[in-house]
This record gives C-alpha cells, structure tokens and sequence, in this order.
C-alpha cells in the first residue's frame, strides 16, 4: 500500500512467498524476515535497474541455454482470488513493448513498425478496457507473449521498431481500437465475428494474404 518495509543492496537475493496459513505475505534474505498484510513490490530505485526472478524458469525450445527471468521495472508479488500468486511485472508501455516477442530479429523493418502499432494498440486498448484479470492488464502469455529483458536483448532490430514509432496506435471513429493479429494464416485474415463472434468491427475484416497462399491456418 505504498509503505516501504525495507531497502536492499542491488544484487542481494531475496525470497518471498505467501503464508496461506496468516494470509501474510513473507519476506526475507537471510537476516531480515518481514511480514505484510499487502502484496509486495519490488522497485529498482535505478530506473534502468534489472530484476532477476531466480525461481522462473522460461527457456526457449530452440535455445535451452537462455532463460527469460529478468525484467525491467517493478515486479509484484500479489494472490490472486484463485488462490495462486501472480508475479506482475509493471512498466512504462514502450519499455513493455521492447520485451515482446511476437517475431524474429530478421524480419523486415516496416512489419515490425506495424506489429510495434499494433501491439501497443492492442495493450492500450486493454490498458483503458480493464476487466480481463484482478490486477494487470495483459498476460505475457495468452495475450501477447512477452518475455522481458531477454527478448529485449534478442531482438534489438523490433526495440529499434518501437521506438520509430513510439505513442502511434490504431484509432477508428476517433476511438483506440483493440487490434488482434496473427502469425500466419492461409491466404486470408478472419474478421472479428468469425473468429470471436457478436457484432462486426469494421476496422477488423477479412483481407487476402498473398504472401501466405498455399499455406496452412496456423
């Protein structure tokens, strides 16, 4: 709730976790051992500062080496009503995006400054339209896939995209819209009410894809 409980030395490991059996949450690094009510927040007082979630592990199949645990910002520790806890990585929206890893360094510049205004449309949509999860906006997993640091460090050649094209978003009648896009498709894209169903959004029909002809739905 805005109360700080301690300060530590960048590069000290700490563990947290939550009490189920005092409903508190627990922190310590050895010599400390605190307890709150409140979910916890971790805040580099370096803006540029990196945390390093020990425990996460997220490898990528076709490089088992690399792990996807660092991240930029402050990170979160709070239940959920389900019972679990979210570890919640809160950030400035181009920082954000700079860690998606929706595509691969090689791709050609100008899809990549397209894929940057959509995926921020499609974050700041959720941004302004929350309701979808208790207390953050979009999943690094079943929205868009972000993994952080790391793909920050990958893909410099999308950071670069980011920032040429940094605040645009896609607006229809005046309103930001939400912008749903895919990987590949077979020779066409799908309007909202065939994938999603309810009411057309005109800004989301169905276009040939020549590039993709002959290829399968994905």
């Amino acid at each position: 709730e805005g109360a700080l409980i301690a300060s530590l030395q960048a590069g000290s490991p700490i563990q947290a976790w939550y009490d189920a059996s005092t409903g508190a949450y627990r922190l310590t690094n050895g010599i400390i051992d605190l307890s709150s009510s409140s979910a916890l927040r971790f805040v580099p007082l370096n803006p540029n500062g990196i945390l390093t979630a020990l425990s996460h592990v997220d490898r990528p199949a076709w490089n088992t080496s690399l792990n996807d645990n660092r991240f930029r910002g402050i990170i979160e520790f709070r239940r959920h009503s389900s019972g679990r806890v979210w570890a919640i990585n809160e950030l400035p929206m181009e920082q954000y995006l700079w860690g998606l890893a929706e595509t691969s360094n090689s791709s050609p510049i100008e899809f990549m400054k397209s894929l940057a205004v959509a995926a921020r449309s499609y974050g700041y949509w959720h941004l302004t339209n929350p309701g979808k999860y208790d207390h953050f906006t979009v999943g690094a997993l079943n929205d868009q896939v972000y993994k952080g640091y790391g793909a920050e460090l990958r893909y410099p050649n999308f950071k670069t995209a980011v920032e040429s094209t940094r605040g645009q978003m896609v607006f229809y009648g005046g309103e930001n819209v939400i912008t749903p896009y895919f990987s590949w498709s077979d020779g066409r894209t799908r309007s909202w009410t065939e994938v999603w169903g309810g009411a057309a959004k005109p800004w989301l029909v169905s276009v040939p894809t020549p590039y993709d002809a002959g290829k399968s739905l994905f």
